[in-house]
């Protein structure tokens, strides 16, 4: 399930109506990418969109239509973005990053939006991210719960039933030889199990599946503000489901890769409920605020892999019996390395002394 692409085509939806869209993006780099995507979607379909591009359009970047539409892109960690581009249709991408960063995240983007589409009788907030806040900070999850919610759900290709399959619930596979994970997915070695039938499916069931996949509603009987979907790698042809199985088992025991697996894969956070009453391989997922360590934690490090333009930094917790706690992950962009110390002083003295 490719979310992009879906934001895409719901652009290109929205254009097509005449509206004005605002799609803000975490970071430079990502917008880049976002808005070179959006363009070439936009020049293979000029007729069909009305796209104008003789007269320019202000500012550079953005993108007018015959029809009235325009789209513009902006940062969200920049609130004239928020408070005076105009539009009636907001996406605000990646919606987790903003909330993990401890800049960012001083800017109260949901409200200054929200409050600004109230003016607009077809005002529409559309927020979409990989799930990666700590439950309870606000992130994407907490909007989802307090929606009303759909989840992507796959049929049974033996007896019909329904499923939003998990992949610590439903995902198996044969028999493999330890030292050549690479062979599970070459020989189509992981299957998903149907807990209604017990049916083994594979992935030469997978497309079948897929045709049939719907959205269904888990809160029918509750009247909600927002509406939320929920949908996994698997919802979507991207992976197969040996794919899946060799991503998390390559992933093993690391507690970065594998909050990286469920939250990317399994669009779930890193605080993911416990199951049978017991953290799922070894990853600690007790409930607790980002920047905000429990007392279990003795000692923490800090890592930080410095690229060409950008830095990752990952903060970790550790407590007694290997017990790991991820702190903070967050990509710093600095531009060329003549600004990385700056930069990155300052991202460690706001993570440290503003929390």
């Amino acid at each position: 399930f490719c979310k992009t692409f879906s934001e895409i085509m719901l652009i290109t939806y929205f254009l097509k109506q005449g509206r004005t869209i605002l799609f803000l993006l975490p970071d430079g780099d990502k917008l880049n990418k976002v808005r070179g995507r959006c363009k070439k979607v936009i020049l293979a379909n000029r007729g069909f969109l009305g796209y104008n591009d003789d007269k320019g359009f202000s500012p550079v970047g953005s993108f007018g239509f015959n029809n009235g539409a325009a789209l513009y892109f902006g940062l969200s960690s920049v609130p004239s973005n928020m408070d005076e581009t105009p539009a009636d249709v907001v996406i605000f991408d990646e919606y987790d990053v903003h909330i993990n960063s401890p800049k960012s995240n001083k800017i109260d983007a949901k409200s200054r939006v929200s409050n600004r589409l109230t003016s607009k009788s077809n005002g529409l907030f559309i927020i979409s991210s990989t799930a990666s806040a700590i439950k309870g900070n606000g992130g994407i999850t907490d909007l989802y719960d307090s929606s009303r919610r759909y989840e992507n759900q796959l049929p049974c290709n033996k007896c019909g039933a329904y499923t939003n399959f998990l992949y610590d619930d439903h995902f198996r596979v044969d028999d493999y030889p330890k030292d050549d994970l690479a062979v599970i997915e070459r020989d189509s070695l992981g299957y998903v199990v149907c807990p209604h039938c017990q049916a083994e499916l594979r992935d030469s069931d997978q497309y079948e599946m897929l045709k049939g996949a719907k959205f269904v509603c888990k809160d029918e009987n509750k009247t909600f503000y927002s509406v939320g979907f929920h949908a996994t790698t698997w919802s979507g042809p991207n992976k197969s489901f040996s794919e899946i199985v060799h991503q998390r088992l390559k992933a093993g025991d690391d507690p970065l890769l594998m909050a990286d697996f469920y939250n990317s894969r399994e669009s779930r956070p890193r605080d993911l409920m416990r199951a049978n009453g017991n953290t799922r391989d070894g990853l600690n997922r007790l409930e607790y605020n980002l920047r905000c360590p429990p007392a279990e934690v003795k000692v923490m490090t800090c890592g930080i892999d410095v690229g060409k333009t950008r830095a990752h930094i990952v903060l970790l917790g550790w407590g007694y019996n290997r017990n790991t706690f991820l702190v903070y992950k967050n990509e710093i962009n600095f531009g060329d390395r003549s600004q990385l110390k700056q930069a990155l002083t300052t991202h460690i003295m706001e993570l440290c002394f503003n929390k």
